[in-house]
């Protein structure tokens, strides 16, 4: 039976949740499987801002579980390493043209799925796939024709069609890219502290990833274009849709979009959230005034306290305690005998959260919609 094979878009994770395993799932994947009774559902981990290219043949490396091949005429294009991750273990058991899988993507990862189709239908990893390995494929909130948002982070776009696009010096997006390569440097000097924590899997560009590229605005990372940012710009994906995906009349190509939000104008803003904020300033101004106006009594029933032995040494012990629990909570959270415990309480956390979920994303997810999306691909036909 066909599987369903569901890729993250950016800052996202599938399988390997963040804070050491304890942290939420990014897809709802214990609902998703209830709800698709025709094979398993998986999430790949690739790059959080790697290239579509990148994160394509990460996801294709890990179902299959082989060594990650970007190619050699992309690696020397974009300077950086061409083999990546060895992942010993597939996601998937069985996959080829008898049984094929159902790709989906959310947001960003919409764009990877789609290229990642493009590379099997051509065999570019010379396994022999073809389009036939994959049934559909689903665009979820994906910015197929592009977006604003390099814009809005400070891409400047040329009107020369081949101009390449320049990184403005100080812009959100030069900061953006400086911090989280700051943050990868520190994950590759303590990789087993950082990484459980969030897991930026962008080590094709280890070579280039130095304090000194980080600050400029002009590093490896930008300068190649490989990178998820700059492929998302309205004419990059316009060149891309028109000369690349010719093979997408070869399966069925699903884009799932959201209803649209209504914008907040400042009154509607103000009139929503003026009693919240009233009511914690009025808190705040109490708790001041009242600590000001007992603050003499407060301060002699302290010293009274502390001149008490008991107290003191409760105190001491309530010290041993805090240096204590936080060894044991480091030791817990980091300690690689202890990963199946994390990943096995995290999974209970996330079912005993299951129930809030209407309440905390009632307006994102739509379990309704889910079920109609899942009978729809349980409805295409074996092919064209």
């Amino acid at each position: 039976m066909p599987a369903v094979v569901l890729i993250h878009g950016l800052f996202g994770w599938g399988e390997e949740r963040p804070l050491c395993g304890l942290g939420p799932t990014y897809f709802p994947l214990q609902h998703l499987r209830r709800l698709w009774q025709h094979g398993p559902v998986v999430a790949v981990d690739v790059g959080i801002a790697s290239s579509d290219h990148d994160r394509a043949c990460e996801a294709f490396a890990q179902l299959l579980g082989l060594r990650v091949d970007y190619g050699e005429e992309h690696a020397e294009k974009c300077d950086h390493v061409r083999f990546g991750t060895i992942y010993e273990s597939a996601l998937l058991d069985h996959w080829d043209a008898s049984n094929p899988i159902h790709l989906v993507g959310h947001s960003f990862g919409g764009n990877t799925a789609v290229l990642l189709f493009d590379l099997i239908a051509e065999d570019y990893f010379g396994i022999g796939t073809g389009p036939d390995w994959v049934r559909s494929v689903t665009c979820v909130c994906s910015p197929l024709r592009g977006c604003s948002l390099p814009s809005a982070l400070g891409l400047e776009m040329p009107d020369e069609p081949e101009a390449e696009e320049v990184l403005i010096h100080g812009s959100s997006k030069h900061v953006l890219v400086a911090f989280f390569q700051l943050i990868w440097k520190a994950q590759q000097h303590w990789p087993s502290v950082l990484r459980p924590l969030f897991n930026i899997r962008m080590d094709q560009w280890q070579e280039h990833n130095d304090t000194r590229n980080a600050h400029s605005s002009k590093n490896a990372l930008w300068n190649s274009m490989d990178n998820m940012i700059s492929e998302v710009t309205p004419r990059y994906r316009r060149d891309i849709l028109r000369s690349r995906f010719g093979n997408l009349n070869k399966t069925y190509l699903i884009a799932v979009v959201a209803g649209p939000l209504e914008p907040l104008a400042p009154a509607v803003l103000a009139r929503t959230y003026a009693p919240y904020a009233g009511l914690a300033t009025a808190v705040w101004l109490i708790s001041l005034l009242g600590a000001w106006r007992f603050r003499h009594r407060a301060q002699q029933t302290f010293r009274q306290v502390a001149a008490m032995h008991w107290a003191r040494r409760m105190l001491m012990m309530l010290a041993a305690w805090n240096v204590t629990s936080s060894c044991i909570a480091a030791f817990t959270l980091f300690a690689p005998q202890l990963k199946h415990h994390r990943e096995a309480w995290g999974a209970r956390l996330q079912l005993a959260l299951e129930p809030l979920r209407p309440f905390l994303h009632g307006w994102l997810v739509r379990p309704k919609r889910c079920l109609t999306l899942t009978h729809w691909l349980g409805s295409l036909p074996p092919g064209r």
